[in-house]
């Protein structure tokens, strides 16, 4: 008894001693102060490890999440979206261990780029380095919720084997004349794919192309795509598959299928990434599956209107995780804006930067093809960057499985696909 009593009595007075000796660094100092700072210590001490989830991030900004942020290890999370969602994430969720950062394709990350899971980055970081264009479409209120990467410009590739040369400002009429001469070849003139949700981006183009709005004036209650004329680009993509200008197998196609064909020269267009083939087909000429590159381009979508036809944008986003330690807040923050802002390889693979301190620029052909028709013709609001899109971006490809089967027409096309972007607007508020 007398042993356990002098243990507790020595362990209280080194216990009084830690506090008086605190409390001499500062003496006006209070003991919430003091049970403050020790809160604070505790809180730093227990974030060894930050989870990062999506499709890779930059080891860049992991050395230098070490150097602010000693004794953190940053843990990579690869994402599984083989179903066009991200499954890993869904899965992350579901058991409550969201990763402190998640960076993803705005389409799919932009639902957390909200106050309910998301920090307000600009309360920790200084944001000037942004293009304030590329950040403010993820405001909140006061807060930035999300940071924008590299943007990937979307416009029609063309093999010119195929094709022969385009008109330099080319029309529908440029392009159904295309599709003829290259179906008398042999060949596929264009393809589309509507196997998986994937498919949306790389068909968006027509829209613009037929002077379709999805919003107007950043109104995003509600879409404008049938009340602007989007009942015109159903039917034309209907006619272009009544003529077999289309696979007859589009509605079963995946993006990895219509990479293919055009690698082996078998379709003559679509719409697609600027250099999303370039890598694919270099490889194949270094594995001699093809003897020499093609020649092809990378253009915007054929004017219906007479006008210039803006692009379709898609990027990723970094979004950092809010949790009730500020320590962790701090630390995922710093390596949210880290990854955003580290965009050497992605603009040296084709994309454009959205931050001012980017040195890198690709003497890619069709990357400053892609840089100048967006300078001319701008980009098309698609509401990209909304919380909805991820459900918008998943209503398009069902409603043209049902066109490309004549199940419906092009109005009742346009009608569903507008019911469920307002539908996904509705759920997402």
């Amino acid at each position: 008894m007398e042993n356990k009593t002098f243990k507790i009595i020595g362990a209280g007075c080194v216990a009084l001693l830690l506090v008086i000796g605190i409390l001499s660094i500062n003496q006006s100092m209070g003991i919430n102060e003091v049970l403050e700072m020790q809160g604070r210590i505790n809180e730093q001490a227990s974030v060894k490890e930050l989870y990062v989830c999506g499709d890779g991030s930059s080891n860049l900004a992991a050395v230098r999440l070490s150097q602010v942020y000693p004794g953190i290890e940053v843990k990579k999370i690869m994402s599984d979206v083989s179903t066009g969602a991200d499954i890993t994430m869904l899965s992350l969720l579901a058991s409550n261990t969201a990763p402190d950062v998640y960076k993803d394709i705005a389409s799919r990350a932009g639902r957390y780029a909200v106050p309910e899971f998301a920090l307000d980055i600009s309360k920790y970081m200084d944001l000037s380095n942004f293009y304030p264009a590329a950040i403010e479409q993820f405001r909140k209120g006061d807060g930035i919720y999300a940071l924008t990467k590299a943007v990937r410009i979307i416009g029609m590739f063309i093999n010119t084997d195929i094709t022969g040369s385009i008109p330099e400002n080319w029309t529908i009429n440029d392009f159904l004349d295309i599709c003829e001469k290259v179906k008398s070849k042999g060949k596929m003139p264009y393809v589309y794919f509507a196997a998986n949700a994937s498919s949306c981006e790389w068909l968006l183009g027509w829209f613009p192309a037929f002077g379709v709005d999805f919003f107007q004036n950043k109104d995003y209650s509600k879409t404008t795509i049938k009340s602007t004329g989007g009942e015109k680009v159903f039917a034309f993509l209907l006619d272009l598959f009544n003529r077999g200008y289309i696979p007859s197998e589009s509605g079963v196609l995946s993006d990895d299928d219509v990479q293919a064909g055009f690698l082996n020269e078998t379709y003559a267009m679509s719409g697609t990434y600027i250099g999303s083939f370039d890598a694919a087909i270099q490889s194949q000429v270094d594995q001699g599956v093809i003897k020499d590159k093609f020649n092809y381009e990378f253009r915007a979508f054929p004017s219906a209107t007479g006008k210039k036809v803006s692009l379709v944008a898609n990027f990723h986003i970094v979004v950092a995780h809010k949790s009730e330690n500020e320590y962790r807040n701090k630390a995922a923050a710093y390596l949210a804006y880290q990854i955003a802002s580290d965009q050497d390889l992605e603009v040296s693979g084709g994309q454009f930067p959205t931050v001012n301190n980017c040195t890198v620029t690709s003497d890619n052909i069709h990357w400053q093809r892609g840089k100048k028709i967006t300078e001319e013709n701008g980009l098309a609001d698609i509401g990209f960057h909304l919380a909805a899109y991820g459900e918008i971006r998943g209503s398009l490809y069902p409603v043209l499985k049902k066109l490309f089967n004549n199940q419906i027409t092009a109005l009742e096309a346009v009608t569903l696909y507008e019911k469920a972007i307002n539908a996904a607007i509705e759920n997402a508020k």
